[in-house]
């Protein structure tokens, strides 16, 4: 199955019976996904299409071990914060595999031109912040894509990093969470200062407000980043991942723009990461609960269905807002009911 799955990063193809095979496998070798299913009637032998597969609800991996394999895990992330007030932990044992989903992808979005930029990351890196999933992934692709590299975690590094800016010969790629950017630009709006970054600078930005009060619209946001950073709205790209998840959903924009010279917005994937918009009465639809069917996730769960409102757009999606409380149906069935 892994190399059926590896292969697809170089063709672009995937047939879908690979994502059966995957469900056969983790119903076999993941005790809670099992549990879940036999409970909804799903097994082996009546799951037989990608639509059948059971969706089970992220909020699992808030109180249980979710994973495929025995024995201790090489690689351990445990999500910011929920609004329960309990972490979500992701477990996997082979981190080549996830590395390759992260690289691949980050890669075909961020830098579909193979533009040479310098990394500034506005977060900690993995050697201080070890059980978050975003720091691994921005310490993987720096290091990977990147030969200059800088980490901008304290709000006392930001002089620091102003004159490392103002003196920047090539293109940059700035990379942090929307509060951490947002942050930085208002510092900068304090100092009264503009940054005129190269052509060809980009942004990637990724989290909501985190239960902070402010909650700038996304076109003021854009606005904010080309007004400050002189970074235009065609090389902004946000990013759609969670703890629970080994792969990542992007913007199309970049791409559209290098090779269509095209305007638009929405979130798109690689052939191995799929979505499906469900409804509350469990069925796709328009609009609805976002669902990821994530085969790098191969170790965990694979079909996980998110709190994240979110509706269709183009061949991707957009997301509309964070559901606080579930919505019913769904496959959403409470653990005190299942276990």
């Amino acid at each position: 199955m892994k190399r059926k799955i590896l292969d697809s990063l170089e063709s672009m193809e995937l047939d879908e019976e690979i994502f059966v095979d995957v469900f056969k496998f983790q119903y076999e070798n993941n005790e809670i996904y099992r549990k879940f299913c036999n409970f909804l009637g799903k097994n082996k032998r009546n799951v037989k299409e990608i639509k059948d597969i059971p969706l089970m609800p992220v909020r699992f991996f808030k109180r249980y071990e979710i994973k495929t394999f025995r024995g201790r895990p090489k690689l351990s992330f445990i999500s910011s914060g929920t609004s329960e007030g309990i972490s979500s932990k992701s477990f996997y044992k082979d981190i080549e595999f996830i590395n390759k989903s992260i690289l691949n992808s980050f890669e075909y979005f961020l830098l579909p031109d193979n533009m040479r930029v310098n990394f500034y990351v506005f977060f900690e890196p993995f050697n201080i912040r070890k059980t978050s999933s975003l720091s691994y992934m921005f310490s993987l692709v720096s290091k990977n894509f990147s030969k200059r590299r800088y980490f901008i975690y304290e709000k006392k590094q930001y002089e620091d990093v102003l004159r490392k800016l103002e003196k920047e010969k090539r293109p940059v790629l700035i990379l942090g969470t929307t509060i951490s950017l947002y942050d930085f630009i208002s510092f900068l709006k304090e100092k009264d200062k503009v940054l005129y970054l190269k052509e060809g600078s980009r942004i990637m930005d990724t989290g909501g407000w985190k239960g902070r009060k402010l909650n700038i619209k996304g076109s003021l946001l854009l606005r904010m980043y080309k007004d400050y950073l002189n970074i235009p709205e065609t090389h902004v790209i946000n990013e759609y991942g969670m703890c629970e998840l080994a792969s990542q959903f992007y913007d199309i924009t970049l791409r559209k723009f290098v090779f269509e010279k095209k305007k638009t917005r929405y979130k798109y994937s690689l052939p191995f990461l799929r979505f499906r918009i469900i409804n509350e009465e469990g069925r796709e639809d328009k609009r609805g609960l976002v669902a990821t069917l994530d085969l790098f996730n191969l170790d965990t769960c694979s079909f996980l269905l998110t709190p994240d409102m979110g509706r269709k757009k183009a061949k991707g999606f957009e997301i509309i807002e964070r559901v606080d409380d579930e919505l019913r149906g769904c496959a959403l069935i409470s653990e005190s009911i299942l276990f």
